[in-house]
């Protein structure tokens, strides 16, 4: 058997342009697929128009498994599937909504936005008052009350990433920084002074938000800092600091909105995806806990206008392109050998 440097180029140069066009699974199979089809795939190996036999396709199919592997980890589609950004932020939010729960369930109330041993003390945020109920006993254990949170001995703890305080898709935060805000006011569920209970919600825990999402504010998860209600009130209706932006993957284009939203996780437990609104009456109603407001049916088309953007993917177009001339390329050279 002899193999020739022109053929084994080819056949890699075919395999590579298929599994950048259609992924790892599909590019191989349409690679030997095109192979087979040509009667290749190593030129003189097989007799003049005969297909491949079964001991030749295990040769060529062990070649691809010992010639590839080493190349899985740089390739995507080999890795194991992770869950989208956003899923994740929705976990996480669900995640510190149970431990406010839970942690209304031992003691009969929300914890106070921020909490000191007394007047002049340092204050220590609802994050802080939490960690017993999610796994973070260590480190409520090693927090020093008598200093501040970014103090000698905190400030270490501070700068570490404490599951479920920060979403994947805010990529521009700092590491030790959150994504999830109490909003604060005696409007809200979160009062500075009077810490309230989730029985105690005129406008019903399904109705009123108990977290929102942000991204790139400046607070570290330790820090006890959240944000007002007017803060909440223009991020909501200004998209600004939104970790998300809605995206429709195609195979040639990508079409996302130019206006981005934010998850928030409800009293109820419930997590919805919120786009900016247009009138800050609705984001008021959503965010007091008492305020009386009835919300539109029809709230989708309260929703600020978005347009859409649409980008070419030029990768997969080149890809496309140059595996069809390799498809095609050995019957253009017999035809052109023919003709001579």
């Amino acid at each position: 058997m002899q193999f020739r440097l022109i053929t084994i180029v080819y056949i890699f140069a075919l395999l590579a342009a298929a599994m950048a066009t259609f992924g790892v699974g599909w590019g191989i199979c349409l690679a030997i697929l095109t192979l087979s089809m040509h009667r290749l795939p190593l030129g003189k190996w097989f007799k003049a128009n005969a297909s491949p036999g079964p001991i030749e396709w295990l040769i060529i199919l062990f070649a691809l498994v010992v010639l590839l592997g080493p190349l899985s980890f740089f390739i995507p589609d080999l890795r194991p599937l992770s869950p989208s950004p956003r899923s994740v932020c929705n976990h996480n939010l669900k995640w510190l909504a149970l431990t406010l729960h839970n942690y209304h369930d031992v003691h009969g109330r929300l914890p106070l936005p921020a909490t000191a041993e007394g007047p002049g003390e340092p204050a220590r945020s609802w994050r802080y008052e939490i960690l017993p109920f999610m796994e973070g006993s260590v480190l409520a254990k090693n927090y020093d009350k008598q200093e501040a949170w970014d103090g000698p001995s905190n400030h270490r703890l501070a700068l570490m990433e404490q599951y479920g305080h920060t979403c994947p898709a805010d990529t521009t935060s700092p590491k030790g920084e959150t994504s999830y805000f109490a909003v604060i006011g005696e409007e809200t569920i979160w009062s500075e002074k009077n810490a309230k209970a989730f029985t105690a919600i005129p406008d019903g825990a399904s109705m009123t938000i108990l977290l929102i999402e942000a991204s790139n504010r400046g607070i570290n998860w330790f820090e006890p800092r959240d944000i007002s209600i007017d803060e909440a009130i223009e991020l909501m209706t200004t998209g600004a600091h939104a970790p998300h932006r809605p995206i429709r993957e195609g195979f040639f284009t990508r079409n996302y909105a130019t206006v981005g939203g934010r998850n928030a996780v409800f009293a109820d437990g419930h997590v919805e995806f919120i786009p900016p609104f247009k009138e800050p009456a609705i984001a008021r109603a959503l965010l007091t806990a008492a305020g009386g407001e009835v919300l539109p049916e029809n709230i989708e088309d309260y929703y600020l206008d978005s347009e859409t953007i649409t980008e070419i993917k030029w990768r997969n177009v080149y890809s496309l392109s140059v595996f069809l001339g390799l498809a095609v390329l050995p019957w253009i050279r017999r035809r052109w050998s023919r003709a001579a």
